[in-house]
């Protein structure tokens, strides 16, 4: 354990310790009894934002710099570890592909990893606009490619790392719409690549794996207006996206490969 404590270690989680417990990350436990008490609450009122003047999460990475700074180094760790298993376990799903957008794609880790594994894949890079310049907004749209992959997200906090789980239905499907525009725009074809946590999974179903997802879906309740979503509940945000079909594949922990086709 002390091992994933030392900063000089490629597999150090210590920044995550240290943004667990930095203020900005507790207040909103604190105020929890307040904000639970009060008159049912509007559409983008959690306990994160009622502890921080109306602040959404990444309001605040965008204006804390200490915050911003910790993220970074958190999410690039996490990226760094999780590159290797994705690309040992799930290579072969990126066979064939000429170009794809690493939405949420933080420093450009992932993107450089594909890039050496399969040097045909044009890879670009799309996150926000404190992470990389120039930025880009998943609301607005997403570069066509062959494929879209959705993974972290630069308003992630603590281990919310996955860009679905940090918004409500109505956000993802509006998402999920830009992605699946990006990918039949470039030729008519191609697919979104989500890695994501999925409840009851084959992959999450043991007592310990259900108890960390309750855990993470009370942060994700505190911190932004997300949630821990089954099977049945990205299926029926895919249909109303518009896709036809989808697959799910392991990769590790918690986290699997969620593939969309038109």
């Amino acid at each position: 354990m002390c091992g994933f404590l030392v900063k000089d270690s490629p597999f150090n989680a210590a920044t995550w310790f240290l943004l667990a417990n930095d203020p900005i990350a507790v207040d909103p436990w604190r105020s929890f009894g307040a904000w639970i008490r009060q008159p049912p609450a509007a559409a983008g009122d959690f306990p994160f934002t009622h502890a921080h003047n109306g602040k959404k999460l990444y309001e605040v990475c965008r204006d804390v710099p200490r915050i911003a700074k910790m993220m970074n180094e958190g999410i690039g760790r996490d990226i760094w570890l999780f590159s290797k298993a994705l690309l040992a376990k799930c290579g072969s799903h990126f066979n064939g592909l000429k170009s794809i957008v690493d939405v949420g794609g933080h420093t450009g880790t992932i993107s450089e990893d594909l890039a050496e594994a399969f040097p045909g894949i044009h890879c670009t890079v799309f996150d926000l606009a404190q992470v990389v310049s120039p930025a880009g907004d998943v609301f607005q749209e997403i570069p066509p490619a062959d494929a879209v992959f959705l993974k972290v997200s630069s308003s992630s906090f603590q281990c919310m790392q996955w860009v679905l789980c940090d918004w409500s239905d109505e956000s993802c499907v509006k998402i999920l719409k830009q992605a699946k525009a990006a990918v039949t725009s470039s030729n008519g074809g191609g697919k979104v690549m989500i890695v994501e946590m999925v409840a009851g999974h084959q992959s999450c179903s043991d007592r310990e794996a259900t108890g960390t997802l309750l855990y993470l879906d009370m942060v994700i309740m505190m911190t932004v207006e997300g949630k821990v979503r089954t099977e049945p509940q990205f299926a029926k945000l895919f249909s109303e996206a518009g896709f036809a079909s989808y697959t799910i594949t392991p990769v590790c922990g918690l986290r699997v490969l969620i593939q969309l086709y038109p």
